[in-house]
């Protein structure tokens, strides 16, 4: 074998080390957006003196993720059914990306029930309208103890007093601890965010450091139909990334009316007499049992009567228990009015109700017997006098007029009744 054509035999070993530049380590798993970042690779083989390397500097870009939108609860709505009114949610949006970016706002009905027209929806921020929020984000690229108030962040290559959108005043969120940022420092090689309380954990390479703002979002025009029938509408809130706008985060929300106030009925071509009469001071309580049938419809799809309300109740002159808010006839003696049943007090009309043959045999047994013992008693023969009278019973109470009818078997003069 010729010495030319002798085959070299070596051994060749490659490393390759990517670092943060403005840090000597190991980049984090998803490091931050903007953050510069500097490949080396370094090959070495035997009889080579010096290994050979070769470096290229990167800069990190954003990955967009869908944000965190908070979920407020559902609204009860009261609502004058003359006017309309306006329902507001309170949300907040926190960024789950490594970088800034942009979110458009939208908001779309879903459903209504018994509303006239569209509800408008707007979004507002510190009494301006808005349509997108902008939040930042960044990462720690250096270790931080339990109670430091300062993290180490990559530059975002800009030398300023913000760092990927984040500066001083805003609100960020770490290890799910909120935090205003007190200041920021980037000398363009590496970045300090100051953090307004110190974190009450320890900080580590990687750890996301997101931006977090709220808004408020208002729904308009929110008016109804029937206003004898309750009103609902349900929303879909979305916050989407605009880098790609798949990524969005959906809340649900529901309104519904349960009580309409008729503050101003009287401009309304629909308002009955009964609407009408249950704005007028003088109204009598007859007057409003009139309109307790409409009233009780309300009430009945109403969740905020109070326990008193709840409780209360009447009972009928003929011994039944009714409970608050029942309307209708009276029973007894007494079954010929109307009556209605109000914050425990039983109320009734005062017609004069006729008696049944059983109550006016009644009364008028035990009134002749009366009348016989006491001339049996005298000793003569005295003119015998029948009484009837209305439907009462002996030891009875009424708040209805009472006639009574006195019938003499003799003639008589200067009869008095006393």
């Amino acid at each position: 074998m010729s010495k030319r054509t002798r085959p070299l035999t070596a051994a060749i070993t490659a490393t390759v080390v990517i670092i943060l530049l403005g840090l000597a380590g190991s980049a984090p798993a998803v490091p931050p957006a903007n953050a510069p970042v500097r490949v080396t690779a370094e090959s070495t083989y035997a009889g080579l003196e010096e290994p050979e390397t070769a470096s290229l500097d990167l800069t990190v870009a954003l990955l967009p993720s869908a944000p965190t939108l908070s979920a407020p609860p559902d609204q009860q709505v009261e609502i004058d059914p003359a006017d309309s009114t306006t329902a507001s949610y309170s949300y907040t949006l926190t960024t789950t990306a490594n970088g800034p970016d942009i979110y458009d706002l939208t908001a779309e009905l879903l459903q209504s029930t018994n509303l006239s027209g569209s509800p408008v929806a707007t979004f507002q921020q510190g009494a301006l309208p808005i349509t997108s929020v902008t939040l930042g984000s960044t990462a720690a690229i250096a270790d931080s103890p339990t109670g430091a108030a300062s993290i180490m962040v990559p530059t975002d290559g800009t030398v300023d007093d913000s760092i990927n959108g984040i500066e001083a005043g805003d609100s960020v969120l770490v290890h799910g601890m909120s935090h205003e940022v007190s200041s920021v420092t980037d000398n363009g090689v590496t970045a300090t965010i100051s953090l307004t309380p110190a974190h009450d954990s320890e900080v580590l390479v990687g750890d996301l450091i997101a931006e977090r703002q709220t808004f408020e979002l208002l729904i308009s025009d929110i008016g109804v139909n029937d206003p004898a029938l309750p009103a609902a509408f349900e929303m879909a809130v979305s916050a989407s990334s605009e880098t790609d706008s798949t990524l969005a985060t959906i809340d649900h929300i529901r309104a519904v009316i349960l009580e309409l106030l008729p503050s101003d009925l009287s401009a309304s071509d629909n308002a009955t007499e009964i609407d009408l009469e249950a704005d007028s001071d003088n109204a009598t309580e007859a007057d409003r049992f009139g309109r307790h049938a409409v009233q009780d419809n309300l009430e009945a799809d109403s969740d905020n009567a109070t326990e008193a309300e709840e409780a209360a109740s009447c009972t009928l002159t003929g011994g039944e228990a009714v409970s608050d808010g029942w309307s209708g006839l009276d029973t007894g003696t007494n079954s010929c009015n109307s009556c209605g049943c109000q914050d425990g007090t039983l109320m009734c009309t005062q017609a004069f109700c006729q008696p049944s043959d059983n109550e006016t045999e009644a009364v008028s047994d035990n009134e002749t017997e009366a009348i016989s013992d006491n001339a049996t008693e005298t000793g003569t023969s005295e003119p015998t006098m029948t009484l009837t009278a209305s439907a009462v019973a002996d030891g009875g109470i009424y708040n209805a007029a009472v006639t009574m009818k006195f019938t003499s078997s003799e003639a008589t003069s200067n009869f008095v009744a006393g």
